[in-house]
């Protein structure tokens, strides 16, 4: 709080309004991320990276300290401990339309050609691969982990879809936390 707020303000011993350190994150430079804020218009919006909601998901919202709004998945562990006078109602704008990352880990056959196999599947579900990474293990498998642009968590089921389709595929899931390398997610 002593960094949005002057020491002689966080003296006084009346109620805070997180409302009102809402209106300092007003008209920031993140662009539209499809994000209705309740009561709030051109507020910064900032996606959880633990968690890493998608259109279609249901979400929450709170106000940080220093980021504006953070929005996570509605079961989202690190929501527990978030004072409630800090909650805030989001809502997805279904008129915006915007791309998410999302990751996704496909267990399968290490065999010649599943690459091709994989990333073609993808490509059929008309999706954009952002990153991958295969490891293999010594019990003959690969790990395949692709960063993906989805519309939303339809888009995304499509894809899953496609590549279970695909035979010598073993799993296929959706994974939640969304850190670059060499980057610790911090707790929100």
């Amino acid at each position: 709080m002593g960094k949005l707020l002057p020491p002689e303000r966080l003296e006084q011993k009346q109620k805070f309004s997180f409302m009102r350190v809402l209106d300092k994150f007003k008209s920031a430079k993140e662009t539209k991320n499809a994000v209705i804020v309740r009561g709030v218009e051109d507020v910064m919006v900032r996606f959880a990276r633990c968690c890493n909601p998608l259109p279609g998901d249901e979400i929450a919202g709170f106000i940080t300290h220093g980021q504006g709004v953070a929005v996570h998945a509605a079961g989202c562990s690190n929501l527990l401990n978030v004072d409630a006078d800090r909650r805030i109602e989001v809502a997805w704008d279904k008129k915006a339309k915007s791309t998410r990352p999302a990751r996704i880990e496909v267990v399968c056959r290490n065999e010649k050609g599943m690459l091709a196999e994989m990333t073609n599947a993808i490509k059929a579900a008309d999706a954009n691969i952002s990153s991958a990474e295969i490891k293999t293990n010594q019990e003959n498998k690969a790990i395949c982990t692709f960063e993906v642009e989805v519309n939303d968590l339809a888009h995304l089921k499509s894809i899953i879809s496609a590549l279970q389709r695909i035979k010598k595929v073993i799993k296929v899931e959706r994974l939640r936390r969304f850190t670059k390398e060499g980057e610790q997610e911090s707790a929100t």
